[in-house]
């Protein structure tokens, strides 16, 4: 559930986008189809003898066929364009996930402390402050990260 929930995070916004439209028999008939496919394919797939944590990977790519339906969508409806999200939002997202993931596991190798308590709090400090950065610099655009230095001098957080 909380993969798929990262996974929706990334087409935050085109519900409300595709429903805005007007025309959302589509959208809804699509949506639950492929929520749908779960099923028979977990069942499937348990007939099978495959392993609990197999559904979880057909969640996700459903999860991601869900994102590239709601894309066409919005391509078909609006002025939108694969390309354009893609350069702008799935990119971005995977290099900071890139960084992200190399930094923790270079930490989790590189600090060793006996001492439980403090290896868990310097290592989650480690990785706010890496994860805070990596997103600010990497994930961000010029612009972006303009407006975001902006609001941290005004103080409108």
């Amino acid at each position: 559930m909380l993969i798929n929930a990262l996974i929706y995070t990334l087409e935050c916004g085109f519900d409300a986008l595709i429903q805005s439209t007007g025309n959302i028999k589509n959208n809804q008939i699509g949506f639950s189809l492929i929520q749908f496919m779960l099923l028979p394919v977990a069942y499937m797939l348990y007939s099978h003898g495959a392993s609990v944590y197999s559904i979880t990977i057909v969640n996700i790519i459903l999860s991601v066929c869900v994102i590239l339906f709601h894309c066409y969508i919005l391509q078909k409806q609006t002025n939108f364009t694969y390309l354009e999200y893609f350069s702008c939002t799935i990119y971005p997202a995977i290099k900071v996930f890139i960084v992200i993931v190399g930094l923790i596991i270079l930490l989790r190798y590189v600090i060793k402390i006996d001492n439980i308590i403090v290896s868990v709090l310097l290592k989650s400090i480690m990785a706010v402050s890496s994860m805070s950065f990596s997103i600010c610099y990497i994930g961000l655009n010029k612009i972006e990260r303009g407006l975001y230095h902006k609001g941290i001098q005004k103080d409108e957080w």
